[in-house]
């Protein structure tokens, strides 16, 4: 008699294990998921600070042109007021450069969001739950 009740038990004892394995399989799944999802808003937000570097590189180059071409027309000698101008408009095309394509910022203009920002924050409201909560 006690040796029959010992198949039964084995039995469940086994089954139950299997699918407690199985419960800790599919949540290490949606662990790694997740931790895909959010590699993936990461590589976006490098991207974004990727290209408004490199702008930011670019537009201070021109800058630099800029100085010169200011410096040789004659506006650390005296007043000059052509070179005036190109260092003013300088001035105002590195602002221009500095405010676009900001990360994350919305212009006050047109309230554009970068792609890959918006992206992001799609990605994130869908690990929410989609309610944006």
């Amino acid at each position: 008699m006690k040796r029959s009740l010992w198949i039964p038990l084995l039995t469940l004892g086994f089954a139950g294990g299997y699918g407690t394995h199985q419960d800790a399989l599919a949540t290490e799944i949606r662990a790694l998921q997740e931790k895909v999802e959010a590699l993936e808003a990461l590589s976006l937000r490098v991207d974004a600070l990727e290209a408004y570097i490199t702008e930011q590189a670019a537009q201070m180059k021109a800058f630099g042109t800029a100085l010169d071409d200011s410096v040789s027309k004659g506006f650390t000698v005296g007043e000059n007021f052509p070179a005036r101008k190109v260092l003013v408009a300088a001035w105002k095309a590195q602002v221009a450069a500095a405010a676009r394509n900001v990360p994350g910022a919305k212009t006050a203009a047109t309230e554009h969001v970068d792609p890959r920002i918006r992206r992001q924050r799609e990605l994130e409201k869908k690990k929410r739950g989609g309610d944006g909560q």
